[in-house]
């Protein structure tokens, strides 16, 4: 079976489907950004998963640890930015600088966390893209 690749960074579509039905190729930027964009939706979950499944608020404490509802805003908009890219959606730059600045939050509270030094790298990363997408 094949596989659309959108999860993987390396196998991005070389075209998207525009709401009004054509196709285009998709700018090297957007290409990337909506790789940065499904990569920190996933480790966003994934952090996420791992922290509500782990003994790591009992270890660490509850403060010790990116909020939860943080990592679920962050990943949810990591997604919606990636899917509004692909379909060249007029709302797309907008969202992308929700991103970036939602992103930079998660950033923020992952990088002091010893645990979550993936997510704040995948965080910081797309924070980067989306910025430059929204520009």
């Amino acid at each position: 079976m094949k596989t659309s690749g959108i999860g993987n960074p390396q196998q991005q579509p070389r075209h998207a489907v525009r709401s009004d039905g054509g196709s285009h190729p998709l700018h090297d930027a957007m290409r990337d950004c909506i790789a940065a964009c499904t990569h920190c939706h996933q480790v966003c979950l994934a952090t996420l998963a791992a922290i509500s499944e782990s003994d790591l608020v009992a270890e660490a404490g509850a403060a010790a640890l990116p909020s939860p509802a943080l990592l679920l805003a962050c990943s949810n908009l990591c997604a919606l930015s990636a899917s509004l890219q692909v379909m060249h959606s007029p709302y797309s730059k907008r969202v992308c600088a929700l991103c970036a600045d939602i992103c930079r939050e998660c950033e923020a509270q992952c990088a002091e966390r010893i645990v979550t030094v993936e997510c704040a790298a995948a965080c910081r990363a797309c924070a980067a893209s989306c910025s430059a997408m929204s520009a």
